[in-house]
């Protein structure tokens, strides 16, 4: 019935992201992380909804697997998830660091433009979901 056209979709969905998160993981270098994983799955869904919505065409970027909160941490000189503890042994740095600029301004600005861009996404489906709420319980009072 209903519930197995659902139990597809949503296997298909996760199936769709995980191929995508493996994409992602190999083209910057990442290892795969379940923890992480969850939070790239959120953003992905942002922003291909924002993609479908603007006609745009979707970029990840480096930052896919972090939360806000982490990305603003992290452009405000904060930590970064990947301390050299966390990262597997045949990914830790093994030259001493460089003083060299991590990202390049403009790329930033992407980057904050982005964000600016995926908040704008979530409030418009947050007001959305406070209009069907409001329908919803219209109705149920009725």
């Amino acid at each position: 019935g209903i519930q197995q056209v659902e139990d597809q979709e949503n296997l298909a969905r996760e199936a769709r992201i995980r191929s995508a998160y493996l994409d992602w993981s190999k083209k910057y270098e990442k290892e795969p992380d379940e923890s992480r994983f969850k939070t790239f799955s959120q953003n992905f869904l942002v922003m291909e909804n924002y993609a479908k919505e603007t006609g745009k065409d979707m970029n990840l970027n480096k930052y896919a697997d972090l939360t806000e909160e982490e990305y603003n941490r992290m452009v405000s000189g904060g930590d970064s998830p990947s301390t050299p503890e966390q990262l597997p042994l045949d990914k830790k740095p093994t030259e001493p660091a460089v003083d060299e600029p991590v990202v390049e301004y403009q790329d930033v600005t992407k980057d904050l433009e982005a964000v600016e861009d995926v908040k704008d996404v979530v409030k418009a489906a947050d007001e959305e979901t406070a209009v069907k709420k409001a329908e919803i319980k219209a109705k149920a009072d009725e």
